[in-house]
């Protein structure tokens, strides 16, 4: 792509010192704007009029940095990729293809004075200027030329961003800084397509800044940053929230109801389902817990067998729920009463109540409630 950059035009001229005419070299058209993608070779055009001999008289500079001087690089020489230079300073007869003719211009005297910049990355954006260093001339009087060099780059995202743990009720910020060329659009999303718990409600921000004044429970997961422009397309990084809090208890099957037959070698499998975070430890007690008095847990044996396992989603439950199972086997009349599963982290802990009624017609290992009542005492 090429745009008209600025133009700065000196007046083709001859003056007489001495007697004697001398031709001044001119700078008579304009640089356009070279955009050149990052790792690729830019190519910046300076149309003059000169004479063989005065092709030492021109110079490229980018900023205040003078790169060369006709075709001599000026020391330090910045080296590139495969230790290749950084730049070329060349001379070409004639204008480029695509100058405008140039009416009232001695196009014998036409050169081409070009930078080459090789493997272009984002530090070689800017403005470079062509100047035509006439010594015999004021430097106000120079003649110079303006053009830009826009390298594009993809966007890349900075390193800094880290998951974070934070307890419930805390804020959370994170910010991601991106660069590229064009510069990004910063925006950020939950990797679960959820809303954010920002007002409004928003399934994306267009910020930098992800700032949640009031994290809770349920903003646990991964976020995403992501970075775009309109050149490369965008790119992603991926953070984790885990929020510290304390358990929470539901049952899962029959309200916490379960009725069978005695005496036939059926069993009971009870559900405990759980969430919180750090992982709670999990406990079943037989009966209603009680700290003095009802303390013992119960613990994989001939009646009962405990599994913990994570619902990873399963269909009535959410992703990090973990599932508590206690199976009491063969069931007798004394297995009938109340169960206590309790759930407990460094946050705090909860319980919940669940029991097993005498089924006269059951016929499997797990029948469904019949109108059971409490027996929660």
């Amino acid at each position: 792509m090429r745009v008209i950059g600025l133009i700065i035009l000196s007046v083709a001229a001859t003056y007489a010192g001495n007697g004697v005419n001398q031709f001044i070299p001119q700078v008579v058209d304009s640089i356009n704007v070279e955009v050149v993608q990052e790792k690729n070779t830019g190519y910046l055009n300076c149309t003059m009029v000169l004479e063989e001999s005065q092709m030492n008289q021109a110079s490229w500079y980018y900023g205040d940095k003078q790169i060369s001087i006709g075709t001599k690089l000026l020391e330090p020489v910045r080296i590139g990729l495969y230790g290749m230079e950084k730049y070329q300073a060349r001379f070409f007869p004639g204008r480029p293809d695509f100058a405008p003719n140039m009416p009232g211009v001695n196009v014998d005297r036409l050169q081409t004075y070009q930078l080459e910049v090789r493997f272009a990355d984002i530090t070689d954006n800017g403005r470079y200027r062509c100047v035509l260093e006439i010594k015999s001339l004021p430097r106000h009087l120079w003649p110079e030329a303006y053009g830009d060099l826009i390298v594009t780059q993809a966007p890349i995202i900075l390193p800094g961003l880290a998951s974070k743990i934070v307890d419930e009720g805390d804020s959370l910020t994170w910010v991601c800084k991106a660069q590229g060329s064009a510069a990004p659009r910063v925006s950020w999303t939950r990797a679960n397509g959820r809303p954010l718990n920002l007002p409004g409600s928003p399934q994306r921000i267009y910020n930098e800044t992800l700032h949640i004044p009031k994290v809770n429970r349920f903003d646990r997961g991964i976020y995403r940053c992501h970075a775009a422009n309109n050149v490369y397309g965008s790119t992603e990084y991926d953070v984790m929230l885990e929020v510290n809090y304390k358990p929470q208890i539901r049952l899962a099957r029959y309200k916490g109801a379960y009725g069978q037959k005695s005496d036939s070698n059926y069993d009971v499998i009870m559900e405990c389902i759980v969430n919180g975070y750090p992982d709670p430890d999990l406990l079943w007690f037989k009966g209603i817990y009680d700290p003095k008095i009802n303390n013992i847990p119960l613990y994989d044996s001939a009646k009962y067998e405990l599994e913990k396992t994570r619902s990873y989603g399963a269909v009535g439950t959410n992703v990090t729920d973990v599932i508590s199972l206690l199976k009491v086997k063969n069931i007798r009349e004394s297995d009938y009463g109340n169960y206590t599963c309790m759930a407990a982290n460094r946050y705090g802990s909860e319980m919940t109540v669940t029991y097993i009624f005498y089924q006269s017609v059951c016929q499997g290992p797990i029948c469904p409630m019949l109108g059971a009542t409490d027996m929660v005492t």
